[in-house]
């Protein structure tokens, strides 16, 4: 596994969108994204939430990217929780306005790339609710297995290399 792809921040381009490092400036934006999940729903709270995901990467136990079409930030898209068994387990979240346009998967397939050439990962897995039809849409639509492994309500999907 080379985590040293993590070095510098490794920015990712698609047709429409330029996947780059979370920064502060961006907090309203991000708002509206952490608050759908409830992961952060004030200013005070997208500080922690900004600081964990910074020393998760100098950890190199994952990467969250910002998406951004032009300068705006639709949505993030990351890898959680380390790379045990050379297994990234990604996450995503974008704003309501710009779900069911294509972006997820242009920014997913970017950075199933990227885990499985530069970071040389074996598997990727998600998670997800049974009932989130267009995340389960789009992981299907994405070659991910459904497993019947379970975190609480979401269950897990898996893409081997």
């Amino acid at each position: 596994m080379k985590l040293n792809a993590l070095e510098p921040f490794p920015r990712l381009n698609t047709k429409r969108l330029v996947l780059d490092q979370l920064v502060k400036e961006n907090v309203r934006q991000l708002l509206e994204i952490t608050s759908f999940n409830d992961r952060a729903k004030t200013e005070e709270e997208l500080d922690q939430l900004l600081q964990t995901i910074t020393e998760q990467k100098k950890g190199k136990q994952g990467i969250v990217w910002a998406l951004y079409l032009d300068k705006e930030v639709i949505g993030t898209l990351g890898f959680y929780r380390g790379f045990e068994n050379k297994e990234g387990e990604v996450g995503y979240v974008i704003r309501e306005k710009y779900r069911r346009q294509g972006f997820l998967t242009e920014a997913l397939t970017e950075v199933v790339r990227f885990g499985f050439e530069q970071l040389e990962l074996n598997s990727i897995s998600a998670y997800t609710t049974d009932y989130n039809h267009a995340s389960v849409l789009a992981l299907e639509q994405f070659g991910f297995i459904k497993t019947e492994m379970h975190s609480g309500i979401h269950r897990k999907w898996v893409m081997l290399k």
